[in-house]
């Protein structure tokens, strides 16, 4: 889904959350590399609300249980939100 220039504009919480919302959906689904996207996109358009949502730490918990070798960009936005999401 593609939002408008003037939806962003107005609206990036919003579209920030569809985003965190995407990832979850993505995660349920088994598409982990796309979770992470998606989170990476909710924080480009929404860093705070990204940051301080259950939704995006419930997420990166399963994507770091999930992965079992080493993934650089996770672990970099495992550091983004904190150490209680760390490796």
């Amino acid at each position: 889904m593609r939002f408008s220039d003037d939806v962003v504009r107005r609206l990036p919480i919003r579209v920030g959350h569809h985003h965190m919302d995407v990832a979850r959906a993505q995660l349920w689904q088994g598409k982990t590399e796309g979770a992470l996207l998606s989170l990476e996109t909710a924080k480009k358009f929404a860093p705070q609300q990204t940051r301080r949502h259950p939704t995006t730490r419930e997420v990166t918990r399963a994507l770091v249980r999930t992965h079992r070798r080493a993934n650089e960009p996770l672990a970099r936005f495992s550091a983004w939100l904190g150490t209680d999401t760390a490796w």
